[in-house]
């Protein structure tokens, strides 16, 4: 994702610009300036796009994240201690292959909007981008969606949908959505993206409108569902 040199929306890509090892005599390195030592300055900017059967047109939301907002940098650091002649040195051994994902709480939430079952379809997709300058190209996409027949709602109430579902027990959830030719109905969707050239594509991936948010809980936390692009994983909350 680091191709980006231009400023984009006040942000360009981070880039490494160091592998070490780094040495330094006396004191040695914060967390922060060790990992400015090996990371430009920057952010990436990731662009959640949601698409709904009942719009022409996807609706988007920007996060720019930096590399210490991403990863736990791995590292090691020796020390050699000071003499009557040498200040203490520090050296530090960059291990690129065990950096490790952090969850990240967005400070500003991909808003996914109300979604209402009697006019929306049963699913929405969400495609992610690392977004990056460049020429914007506008094209118009199709997915094929499912959506309840007209004959499955009384008023406010969902019929024959065959939503089954255990309470909360035992540590988990079990949510059973029984869907057919009698209760719903299938329709292409056409809808207009825009992304440029050479942004990064990082997935696309189907979300349900029965998924529960919550799939079990570990002791007294709760463990919520996560869905994966293939390169991006992210959980919905409830506010």
């Amino acid at each position: 994702m680091s191709d980006q040199r231009q400023v984009l929306d006040g942000y360009a890509d981070p880039y490494i610009v160091g592998k070490g090892p780094f040495e330094k005599r006396g004191g040695g390195y914060t967390y922060d300036e060790l990992v400015s030592k090996v990371w430009s300055e920057g952010a990436f900017v990731f662009k959640f796009e949601v698409i709904t059967s009942d719009q022409q047109v996807a609706t988007y939301s920007y996060i720019p994240l930096t590399p210490e907002d991403l990863w736990v940098f791995s590292y090691t650091h020796t020390r050699k201690h000071s003499t009557w002649f040498h200040r203490s040195r520090h050296t530090y051994t960059i291990h690129f292959d065990k950096f490790e994902p952090k969850t990240v709480v967005l400070k500003a939430p991909v808003n996914m909007g109300k979604w209402n079952i009697k006019e929306e379809a049963l699913h929405r997709y969400v495609r992610v981008f690392e977004e990056d300058k460049g020429i914007e190209v506008t094209a118009t996409r199709t997915y094929d969606m499912e959506k309840i027949s007209s004959e499955s709602f009384t008023g406010d109430i969902k019929n024959q949908l065959g939503l089954t579902g255990d309470e909360l027990s035992g540590g988990s959830v079990s949510v059973t959505v029984k869907t057919d030719d009698k209760n719903t109905e299938k329709e292409t969707v056409f809808v207009t993206e825009k992304w440029t050239e050479t942004s990064d594509d990082l997935g696309c991936v189907k979300i349900y409108y029965y998924d529960p948010v919550i799939e079990s809980m570990s002791g007294s936390s709760p463990v919520v569902k996560t869905y994966s692009t293939g390169l991006v994983e992210f959980g919905i909350f409830v506010k």
